[in-house]
């Protein structure tokens, strides 16, 4: 029988040798071969991978379509159906609250047109004097099972009266549905005098919300507009969690504007919720969440600014050039709201683009209040210029974190904090006006939901 043939024994410093030149081969074949390319070649390759980088960073909303989203969609039944009859009826600030505004409604999509009648005063009827047609869009929501699409109608009035109350009401003509009759009261003349109610985040519980909203309008019935920092619910793309909001919220928003600034809640990961928030609300939709909801309105001798800050940079030059036009008209006061604050209660949460990016503007233009929310806490900041205290008897920015929802987070003590609290729900009525010596004054005044006064300041100029 053949023997097999033998070997001798490989030792194991061969072995590793064996590895080491393996190792070699692979690392340095790649490079020997990448040194060949011509280097215009390499530039070109790296500029394509730079430029992919930031697109998937900038513009990753528009390519993440998660798997997750498959088993959700079609998975809920619509709580609030949409009929041909008009619902959701909500007033937002036109670019002058004097002479105008803007009204947005919902119907289910077989209604073809949309309009709106209104006067003075006297009864709507089909022979209304004044009417308009409203611009419609159709919304789908991939989540509801059935009445996943609805109609939304906006149209702005203007060329109005100052300071006086308008009835009208909404609907189709082509279907014979109308709305019932509702009021709102348009704001005053440069140098009047107005008020406003503030809402930090509210996220959860809409109907302690809708309670609370209803107990400040009960005090304060001329306020003339609502203004609401973001986080309205708390996942945006879920249509069901904007019609439940705007159920329990009642008629407040049919008959008194409200200014809405987008929070990231609104948009949530799905990045649906950017297309409700906007056609809800009837405001500027660029496509993209992250730039979507800009937009500025005077009401008296105010100047007020709404950014969505879900990113910042994209957000600075409209902003400033918002404020140069502002300073131009020479406006009394500037007030700025987004959702996201510059300086937040707790640590790690901090904006530095914004501080880097939007501080300089509101520095430069003398921007008087910051209205913001996010983090669930109350936070009022001694006024400040460059990030940092001014002295006695110098103007600077104050900044607000407000909560107007039934979530709390714990807070840090901030330097530049003149007050901080936890676990509070509020609520901030702003008034603006001139006292007898021709000085206007801006008193702001924070109350705990069941109206007791946490915070006070004013600002006289």
């Amino acid at each position: 029988m053949p023997t097999a043939p033998s070997y001798p024994p490989r030792s194991r410093n061969s072995e590793n040798k064996e590895k080491a030149k393996w190792y070699q081969t692979f690392l340095t074949s790649p490079l020997k071969r990448l040194r060949k390319i011509p280097i215009r070649q390499k530039l070109i390759f790296l500029l394509i991978l730079i430029s992919a980088g930031i697109a998937v960073s900038k513009y990753r909303y528009l390519i993440r379509i998660p798997v997750e989203w498959r088993s959700i969609a079609r998975s809920q039944q619509p709580m609030y159906p949409a009929t041909e009859t008009p619902d959701h009826i909500v007033l937002t600030p036109a670019a002058d609250m004097a002479t105008g505004i803007r009204i947005t409604w919902r119907t289910a999509p077989s209604v073809p047109d949309g309009i709106v009648q209104f006067e003075k005063e006297g009864r709507l009827d089909e022979d209304a004097s004044a009417e308009l047609r409203a611009e419609g869009r159709l919304l789908h929501s991939p989540v509801l099972a059935s009445d996943a699409d609805v109609r939304c109608f906006s149209v702005t009035l203007e060329g109005l009266a100052p300071e006086t109350t308008y009835r009208y009401r909404v609907g189709s003509r082509e279907k014979q549905a109308w709305s019932d009759y509702a009021t709102f009261t348009t704001g005053p003349e440069e140098g009047g005098s107005f008020s406003f109610v503030y809402f930090g985040d509210i996220q959860t519980k809409p109907d302690g919300f809708g309670e609370m909203l209803a107990s400040v309008v009960e005090k304060h019935p001329k306020a003339v507009f609502h203004m609401i920092g973001g986080d309205f619910v708390d996942k945006g793309d879920y249509r069901n969690r904007w019609d439940d909001f705007l159920e329990k919220t009642g008629s407040v928003f049919a008959s008194t504007p409200v200014a809405p600034a987008m929070g990231n809640h609104d948009y949530d990961k799905y990045d649906l919720g950017a297309g409700i928030f906007t056609r809800y609300f009837g405001l500027p939709d660029s496509g993209n969440p992250y730039i979507a909801a800009n937009y500025s309105f005077r009401c008296g001798s105010v100047f007020f600014a709404v950014i969505n800050s879900l990113d910042v940079s994209a957000q600075t030059a409209w902003l400033e050039k918002e404020l140069r036009q502002a300073e131009a008209e020479r406006s009394i006061f500037k007030i700025v709201m987004f959702h996201v604050p510059v300086y937040h209660p707790r640590k790690g949460r901090n904006n530095p683009k914004a501080e880097r990016q939007w501080v300089p503007l509101f520095d430069k233009y003398g921007v008087d209040l910051v209205l913001t929310g996010h983090d669930h806490s109350y936070l009022r900041s001694k006024p400040l210029k460059a990030g940092k205290a001014v002295q006695a008897g110098e103007s600077g920015t104050i900044h607000i974190v407000a909560n107007a929802g039934e979530k709390f987070y714990p807070f840090e003590p901030l330097e530049i904090a003149e007050k901080q609290f936890a676990n509070v729900i509020t609520w901030q009525l702003i008034t603006l006006d001139a006292d007898a010596d021709g000085r206007y004054r801006l008193r702001y005044a924070a109350h705990v939901s069941d109206g007791k006064l946490l915070d006070a300041f004013e600002i006289i100029k």
